[in-house]
């Protein structure tokens, strides 16, 4: 991960923590922070939806808030998109992606964190790896989904698939 998205990452993750948000990190940099190799390009962090309002005032101070177009593929409840030190960050709760003609939600608890990680004495909270190899596949997301599949066999890691429709 770039340093500077590190940088970002902690920054939020020690807010986050001091006013006691439920949160975890998905997307490539949970991938990455998981060391496997892809590309970091933004943050994805999913909070409770209890604690989006908290979430979202944080990072209102730390950058700008950037409007994102809606996309006829989702209906994701909450939802916002920051710049902050030049990094992506887009901030979410109660995602609702349309999916083989289907809409199906994830709603993020405490019991979707797979992994505490401490990074320089900040305590990050990362998303389970099928959680996000489920997202991936509502999102069409065949490389990342490739990706993940891999890397399961390599570890030898069981991606369940509770969601799937067959």
């Amino acid at each position: 991960m770039q340093k500077k998205l590190k940088r970002t990452l902690l920054r939020i993750a020690r807010l986050f923590n001091e006013s006691n948000i439920t949160w975890g990190i998905g997307g490539s940099a949970l991938l990455d922070l998981q060391r496997i190799p892809v590309e970091v390009h933004d943050l994805d962090i999913m909070v409770r939806q209890v604690d989006f309002m908290r979430a979202y005032q944080i990072l209102d101070n730390l950058g700008v808030e950037h409007p994102k177009q809606a996309h006829f593929k989702f209906r994701t409840q909450l939802f916002r998109t920051y710049e902050i030190e030049t990094c992506q960050v887009d901030l979410m709760s109660g995602m609702t992606i349309l999916w083989h003609d289907q809409w199906h939600e994830f709603i993020f608890t405490k019991d979707h964190i797979g992994q505490v990680l401490e990074v320089d004495g900040v305590v990050l909270f990362l998303m389970k790896l099928d959680d996000w190899y489920q997202l991936y596949h509502w999102l069409d997301r065949p490389e990342k989904i490739r990706i993940l599949e891999e890397y399961a066999h390599k570890v030898g890691l069981d991606l369940s698939q509770p969601y799937l429709e067959s």
